[in-house]
């Protein structure tokens, strides 16, 4: 069973929640249940983060912030950040992200030609032990494909998660397409 939590940590979640945090995000976060939040907010009548509008936020990060001044400055969440830290480090992620995603496509492609080559060598006039020999290469070559891909499905779902967490993706986000037209 999950410890209570304290004032303190529900008036963070009430804070956040009502910033847009997601329930499954909070949960996650405080280690309890989303439907444990969700009865809290609906037995407290916490506004949803769709339903309020710009002036409601405002008045409600005001009173939070006001009732969160007790906690330690590092865990209050009304403080604004560093821009150009902010900016460095998602310069720094994207970079890193870059160099990962470089190196697991090497791989990949490793793994094509290697097929390919034992592939060729299987079809080819060889003797039974070449063509052996190929099969195997054939073989470790798929389990090089199998490593990369999985390599890929992993890279991507951090990269997903990271980039949330620097605010560079938001959590289902759709991509903004925008149009610009000049008639001059």
């Amino acid at each position: 069973m999950a410890r209570p939590l304290t004032d303190r940590e529900w008036a963070l979640i009430r804070h956040e929640r009502e910033s847009g945090v997601t329930l499954t995000n909070l949960a996650y976060k405080y280690g309890i249940s989303a439907t444990v939040i969700n009865n809290r907010s609906v037995a407290e009548s916490w506004p949803t983060p769709k339903s309020m509008t710009t002036e409601e936020r405002r008045d409600i990060n005001e009173k939070t912030v006001g009732h969160l001044s007790v906690i330690p400055t590092e865990a209050k969440l009304g403080d604004a950040p560093n821009p150009a830290i902010d900016n460095e480090k998602a310069a720094d992620l994207l970079r890193r992200h870059r160099e990962e995603s470089h190196s697991i496509r090497e791989r990949l492609y490793a793994g094509l030609r290697e097929h390919k080559v034992a592939t060729a060598m299987c079809h080819s006039k060889a003797t039974r032990e070449e063509i052996a020999q190929a099969r195997e290469r054939a073989t470790l070559a798929i389990e090089t494909l199998k490593v990369a891909k999985i390599g890929v499905e992993t890279m991507a779902i951090l990269h997903k998660i990271e980039r949330q967490a620097y605010n560079m993706d938001t959590i289902d986000s759709k991509p903004n397409i925008v149009i610009e037209r000049s008639y001059s």
